[in-house]
């Protein structure tokens, strides 16, 4: 019986990681306060903006969607 271990390096060096980081590269999420909230969501470079009332109605949305594409919130206030 053959046995082969594939080592740590060699997953975060190959092909493998470079194709899940270039993944991400074209996801994004962000909270926009601007008379309001609202969550740009950015998946696959497609944005879509969902508009709340409530400020933690919005973060738990955003955290959610981050959680789900594996990137972090941006947080942007917009100046009048």
């Amino acid at each position: 019986m053959q046995t082969s271990f594939t080592t740590l390096s060699s997953i975060l060096n190959g092909p493998f990681w470079e194709e899940c980081m270039a993944a991400h590269e074209q996801h994004a999420v962000e909270i926009v306060r601007d008379n309001g909230w609202s969550v740009r969501v950015t998946v696959n470079g497609t944005t879509t903006t969902v508009p709340f009332t409530s400020a933690s109605y919005a973060r738990s949305f955003a955290d959610g969607q981050a959680f789900r594409l594996g990137v972090q919130v941006a947080e942007i206030k917009k100046a009048a």
